[in-house]
């Protein structure tokens, strides 16, 4: 492609819409259970069109890493958000009310899924604080910090 001449942004354009697509196809639930080698491999595409890119448009090569951890902390937010969700009372807060609390695992088969791995990659990236407030009827006001501030308030 770059011996062909071909314009910068239609490599990230055609890289981005078929490529990228294809690799992080319901990626929150794979991405996790792969081993550091097949996490390297599914990534080497986006490295290698980003050294053919000029550094104008090596940022807008999108990786599969990246999209994986906003994906999870999007997904681990909206569950957070709704008591009605099924995987709602995999989610505790720690006492302190800052953190996710860590399930146990006894296999590294069950450390792998998307419960503990979200829990281990939210607690790392994104910031919780959460409080409780009881009058007549009882508020739980949660703020989750991913990249803007969410606010929303269970009564």
């Amino acid at each position: 492609l770059k011996k062909l001449n071909i314009d910068h942004k239609i490599i990230v354009l055609f890289y981005n819409s078929v490529i990228s697509s294809l690799l992080t196809y319901a990626i929150s639930s794979w991405y996790s259970a792969c081993s550091d080698k097949l996490k390297n491999d599914v990534n080497k595409p986006g490295e290698k069109v980003s050294k053919m890119l000029c550094p104008m448009y090596k940022e807008s090569v999108i990786v599969p890493k990246c999209v994986y951890e906003k994906k999870c902390c999007s997904l681990v937010s909206k569950i957070l958000k709704d008591p009605t969700h099924p995987l709602f009372a995999c989610y505790n807060l720690l006492p302190h009310g800052n953190r996710l609390n860590m399930p146990f695992c006894r296999t590294n088969r069950f450390h792998d899924t998307f419960v503990p791995s979200s829990i281990k990659l939210f607690n790392k990236s994104c910031v919780l604080s959460c409080y409780v407030c009881h009058s007549n009827t009882s508020i739980v006001h949660l703020s989750i910090i991913v990249s803007k501030t969410i606010v929303f308030d269970n009564y």
